[in-house]
């Protein structure tokens, strides 16, 4: 996720909620090495972003000491079962004065993405693009 615009220069935590089919812990919380947020042994289902976050508050980015701005789902990804890597895109969010959400996009730098996971990773593995796609946007 790039955070060069962001406050809050590093994420430091991130979790997944499983949507269908339904479980009695539905929560899955990702580990991070070098800037990577992974899981292993993830069941086949549906998941949701549920909270990602960094110095500051987890799921929430503070703004000042006042503030804070939340950060909503709305995306979904296409992640299948033998999936080792995969490349979700650079969620953007864009916000008015009042906190409000006034744009939200994807931004597709897999090129660069790509460069940087084989530098880390070699060929071990292949980083699949799969770009998060909006949902419930209204249009």
């Amino acid at each position: 996720m790039g955070m060069d615009e962001s406050p809050a220069k590093e994420l430091t935590a991130f979790s997944l909620r499983q949507v269908l089919p339904k479980s009695d812990k539905p929560y899955l919380h990702m580990r991070i090495h070098e800037g990577v947020f992974y899981i292993e042994n993830v069941a086949a289902a549906s998941y949701q972003m549920n909270q990602f976050g960094g110095p500051g508050g987890v799921g929430e980015l503070w703004l000042s000491a006042a503030d804070k701005a939340y950060f909503p789902a709305g995306f979904k990804v296409d992640v299948r079962p033998a999936d080792r890597a995969v490349y979700i895109g650079t969620l953007r969010y864009r916000r008015n004065e009042f906190f409000q959400f006034t744009k939200r996009d994807v931004v597709d730098d897999y090129e660069r993405a790509n460069a940087e996971f084989r530098k880390k990773f070699g060929s071990r593995y292949a980083l699949r693009k799969s770009l998060a796609a909006l949902v419930n946007d209204g249009k």
